[in-house]
């Protein structure tokens, strides 16, 4: 073989320079605050040209009821900041699969990839952890927070990693399908490369190609971190966050944000009544599903928006969101107005006991059926 075919199956053997990241930006809708802009400087034009003569008149200025109207649009510009400050714990998107295509990564990179948000930080559980969905979530310049397994079988096994309890290691991973003997000799470094056989899913790199062709590479970038949780447990996360800017505990401070993720569930579960569906045909049962989603969110920006008064007490109260929800199916049956909804909804308040531990008791599941008439 000669020295120039030598040297071509040593360059193609090494992996692709990594993508740089897009710089992180703020998300605003430009095409609506343009059009309100417009509109409130239309308004007053029109304002100073129909009024200046009687304010002239009446208070001597001809720009008095301009100034007026400048003063509460600039408050209602403020009130308009301030509100789209607030977390709204809302769902943005929902994909409702059979139960025998049902595929939850699969549902997550096609949420990923079809979504209009130019940043987000994605947080997941254990059954999460999968190459293809951090490549996707890279791919669209999102950042990740996973929590991953501590056995066999999972991404850590996989990895040399320091013996101590507590670490944040820097992974450069470059991910390929090829089995050359360049590439096997490379594959020795276990935290810098990694092989995928053709039936694991990898969007990024071809399931199959000839002997021949030489070696792809797709390059992951992302941190294994542990923290302490409690006196005994720990976690393991993978994050693609900056290390300076999001170090242990506020990886840990993040991660602890998924809790209310699950309270979501359990309020669409049992508190909108999503539990058991009164339908039949697939598209009656999607119709409820998206009912009670809308439903939800009605409640939960009406809730965000109440004032609960402060008064000294052991804990910081919140509103109800049972409470809520009942007010808000009301609402919506035209049995109560928007004053006494949010006021009703201020005077039912709850505790908020952050290091309150229940024991979790599980159920069996029992199968709710419905009385259907016979035509």
């Amino acid at each position: 073989m000669s020295e120039a075919r030598r040297r071509k199956k040593r360059t193609s053997a090494r992996p692709a320079p990594a993508k740089k990241r897009r710089p992180a930006v703020r998300y605003f809708d430009y095409s609506m605050l343009a059009v309100l802009v417009f509109l409130v400087c239309f308004g007053l034009i029109m304002l100073y040209s129909s009024s200046s003569y009687s304010a002239l008149v009446k208070y001597s200025d001809s720009m008095d009821f301009l100034k007026r109207q400048v003063l509460l649009c600039g408050m209602g510009f403020f009130a308009m900041y301030w509100i789209s400050q607030i977390d709204y714990h809302i769902y943005a998107d929902s994909i409702i699969q059979k139960s025998k295509n049902c595929n939850e990564h699969k549902a997550l990179q096609e949420m990923v990839d079809r979504s209009t948000i130019p940043e987000a930080l994605i947080i997941a559980d254990r059954d999460y952890e999968s190459y293809n969905s951090m490549a996707h979530i890279q791919e669209k310049g999102w950042y990740f927070l996973i929590r991953i397994k501590d056995g066999h079988g999972s991404i850590k096994s996989n990895l040399e990693l320091p013996k101590e309890k507590l670490f944040d290691l820097k992974i450069n991973l470059n991910i390929t399908r090829k089995q050359s003997k360049e590439v096997k000799e490379l594959l020795k470094d276990k935290n810098h490369y990694r092989y995928l056989p053709s039936n694991v899913n990898f969007d990024y790199l071809p399931a199959k190609s000839n002997y021949k062709d030489p070696a792809s590479f797709y390059g992951l970038s992302f941190r294994i971190a542990r923290f302490q949780i409690s006196e005994d447990t720990y976690e393991t996360v993978l994050t693609n966050l900056d290390k300076e800017q999001y170090p242990l505990e506020k990886l840990k401070q993040l991660y602890a944000l998924r809790w209310g993720i699950e309270t979501s569930f359990r309020d669409l579960k049992y508190t909108m009544g999503m539990l058991d569906f009164h339908s039949k045909k697939v598209m009656c049962i999607q119709q409820e599903i998206y009912a009670h989603l809308i439903m939800y969110n009605f409640a939960e920006m009406i809730t965000s928006h109440v004032v609960i008064e402060k008064k000294q007490r052991k804990y910081t109260y919140k509103a109800n969101f049972s409470v809520a929800s009942h007010l808000c199916r009301l609402f919506y049956r035209e049995k109560t107005t928007s004053p006494d909804l949010e006021t009703i909804i201020a005077k039912n308040v709850i505790p908020i006991r952050p290091d309150r531990h229940g024991e979790r008791k599980a159920t069996t599941k029992i199968f709710h059926g419905f009385l259907y008439r016979i035509a």
